[in-house]
Order: structure tokens, then C-alpha cells, then sequence
């Protein structure tokens, strides 16, 4: 069973006691009866009788929550209460193409409560990977599902929601014009058509992870190969609804280097990046931190601090200018799950590094209640854990 985990905010961390039980109906037992009180089942069981109404009752009250397994990682999701949402924060999309495997990795929600998803689908061999994208309604009924890109390989990366209702996407791969592995950009009306597509054809080879839009500037954070055959960091920035755009390197460079992190930081009227990558000279994981300004320019860093070896940070969330960040701290060959604080000052300070476990224990999301100012987390007994 999976323990709670508590940490208040300027406070430490501990352990909640824990009312949540596990359903394990067998395939004979599905039609089982749902023990009273707070309860996770499989998803297998949720998506054949969790749109009854008195599950969905269940579900608005926070009692139901649901778990999976993909790629031997274990994720737990918890259906949030009516305190902060009028329905059910976390949502199911799924998809079967007729050959291959579909991805999702990131999901929004636009401003009429509907719940957009993306990634990559591989139901056309012939055509190569394309870019997944699906849209439900609030109940998890589909709406739209489409796969978008040209002949080569596509892979759908990140998504979000902007004022007007638009839909953007951000994918990464090959096409017939590309000269390399090159960002793209698609803007999409609230009925999955297509208004607009930028692909920024970027010399040499570029992976992209993160699109952030703040008014009418957007940036694009991801690596490009240099000539040593490492990772340099860097992001390509613009204005909608033009095509110009320029590609600007950050002084760091490692090997399995990802932009993890890209939000806007009000206080500092600033980008907020992050970085995680390994570096050849010890052999450890590293985080760095980079606030950029709407004209490209790098208001402040935080490279190279002793606090951040053997650190990779996965998700962040941002209170009153202060950064409380999620992710994994390797210690004698073995993440575990790790927090910490960081601000556009400079100031940084490691916040709790939770026990580790036999197997790999990394934190890849987080979200803040600032209703009761608390960061709330769970940790599994195996596989990467997942908040949120």
C-alpha cells in the first residue's frame, strides 16, 4: 500500500496516516461492491464503471482513486475533491491504433472544461510516428482524435490552452523540409482544426520538451547536438503570429540533458527554466536553473551549485516568487524521491530527500493547495512514483 506523504510548506516532511485501501478485484470479482470509505481500483475497472453516477459521486467526493502500470512504472491517481475543482481534476484519455502503440505524455484543459491530451501514435508504419491528439469532454466521452504530420517521424511533445480557447501544440521530429530533428509549432481552433504552423528549422539537431506562451511572446526550451556530440541547452523564442524566431544556446552542455522545467515566473517577469544532465566529469545527474526575459535575454542563473549534484528536478510549482520543485536525489546508485526550493535571487536550499527504496524512487510531479498551503505527494513501494 502506498504511504502519504505530507510537507507543509516551510515545515518537514512526514508521514500522513494513510485511509486509502487498495481494490483488487480479479476478473470474477469486478462486479464486486466498493468497500465504503477511500478507495483505488484499477483503471481496467474504472473505465468499465466509473461513468456511473454513483461512482461519479464518489470520485467529486475525493473517495476514488485509480492505478496503472505502464512500462513497469506504477502511477497512482487521486481524484481531487470539489473544494478546488466543481468536478474531478484528473482525467482519462485513451486510444487503440490499428498497428503499433499510441503515448500520451501531456494533457490541458481548455477554458469550457474539456480535456486535451498529447503524443505519438504509431498506427502507420509506413508513414513513420506522427503527433496523437485527443480531446474529451469533461466525462471522458471523446470528442476528437486525430493524428497530425508528415511522412518521417513526429512525436508530440507538450500542449496548452491559451485565453482565445486555442489549442497549441508543440511536436518534435523529421519531415520532407526539415533539416534535422526540428520543433514545430500548430495551433489548433477549439474544434481541432488547424490555424496555424510554424516549424522552426533550426541548423543541426534539436529535442525539444517544453512550449511556454506568455501573452504574445512564446519560447520553446529543449538541447541541440554540438559538434562534441554532447547536449548543449538552449531555446528558440518568437512572437505569435509571426515567423521569426532565433535560437539561443545556454552556457551548459551534458550528456541526457532534457528541458524539464518552462513557466512563467510573474515576480520576475521572466521564463523560469530547468535543466537536468549528466556530466562526464563526475559522473552524476545536474540541475540548473535559467530565468529568460520575452527578448531572449538571461535575467539570472543558477549553474553549477553544490546543492543541485545528483539532483534531477521534474516538475515545479511557484509561490509568492519561491519555487518548490520535485524530483530525484542519486545516492549510493539509487534515486529518491527528492524536494527542493529555489527563487530568481539565487537562493537555493534542498528540502527534503525522502528514504530510498530497492528500486528507483523519483518524484515527477507536483502540485501546491495554496487553499492549505501544503504540498501533498505520493510515494509508491515500486517503480518511479508520480504526484499529482
Amino acid at each position: 500500500m502506498a504511504k502519504l506523504i505530507r510537507y507543509p510548506k516551510n515545515g518537514q516532511a512526514q508521514l500522513a496516516t494513510n485511509d486509502w485501501q487498495v481494490f483488487r478485484a480479479t476478473e470474477g470479482e469486478e462486479s464486486a461492491a466498493l468497500p465504503p470509505g477511500k478507495v483505488i481500483v484499477p483503471l481496467s475497472w474504472w473505465t468499465s464503471r466509473g461513468a456511473k453516477e454513483q461512482f461519479q459521486l464518489r470520485a467529486l467526493k475525493g473517495e476514488i482513486g485509480v492505478w496503472f502500470v505502464r512500462n513497469l512504472l506504477l502511477y497512482i491517481v487521486l481524484f481531487l475533491p470539489a473544494v478546488f475543482w466543481a468536478q474531478a481534476d484528473s482525467v482519462w484519455s485513451a486510444t487503440v491504433g490499428s498497428f503499433g502503440h499510441e503515448d500520451l505524455v501531456r494533457m490541458t484543459r481548455d477554458n469550457v472544461g474539456n480535456v486535451w491530451s498529447v503524443g505519438t501514435t504509431w498506427s502507420d508504419w509506413e508513414k513513420g510516428s506522427q503527433v496523437l491528439i485527443l480531446q474529451s469532454d469533461s466525462m471522458l466521452n471523446c470528442v476528437h482524435g486525430l493524428d497530425w504530420g508528415d511522412e518521417g517521424a513526429q512525436y508530440g511533445k507538450d500542449i496548452l490552452c491559451d485565453d482565445e480557447n486555442n489549442i497549441w501544440i508543440l511536436a518534435s521530429g523529421t519531415s520532407n523540409t526539415s533539416l534535422g530533428y526540428d520543433p514545430t509549432i500548430v495551433k489548433f481552433n477549439a474544434n481541432a482544426e488547424v490555424i496555424s504552423t510554424l516549424e522552426l528549422q533550426i541548423p543541426g539537431w534539436q529535442e525539444v520538451s517544453q512550449l511556454g506562451l506568455h501573452e504574445q511572446d512564446w519560447l520553446v526550451a529543449g538541447v541541440n547536438w554540438n559538434g562534441d556530440l554532447m547536449q548543449q541547452a538552449g531555446f528558440a523564442i518568437g512572437q505569435v503570429g509571426f515567423n521569426n524566431y532565433q535560437w539561443i544556446e545556454l552556457p551548459i552542455a551534458g550528456r541526457d540533458m532534457e528541458a524539464a522545467i518552462l513557466e512563467w515566473d510573474t515576480l520576475a517577469s521572466a521564463w523560469m527554466l530547468a535543466y537536468h544532465y549528466w556530466t562526464d566529469v563526475d559522473s552524476l545527474p545536474n540541475t540548473a536553473f535559467f530565468w529568460v526575459d520575452t527578448q531572449g535575454n538571461v535575467q539570472q542563473s543558477i549553474t553549477n551549485h553544490p546543492l543541485c549534484k545528483g539532483i534531477q528536478m521534474w516538475d515545479a510549482v511557484n509561490h509568492n516568487g519561491v519555487w518548490t520543485g520535485a524530483g530525484g536525489y542519486l545516492e549510493n546508485g539509487v534515486f529518491r524521491g527528492h524536494l527542493m526550493f529555489w527563487d530568481f535571487n539565487g537562493t537555493l536550499s534542498n528540502a527534503a530527500a525522502f528514504p530510498a527504496t530497492p528500486t528507483e524512487s523519483i518524484l515527477h510531479s507536483i502540485e501546491l493547495k495554496v487553499h492549505v498551503v501544503d504540498a501533498l505527494a505520493i510515494t509508491g513501494d515500486e517503480g518511479r512514483d508520480s504526484l499529482r
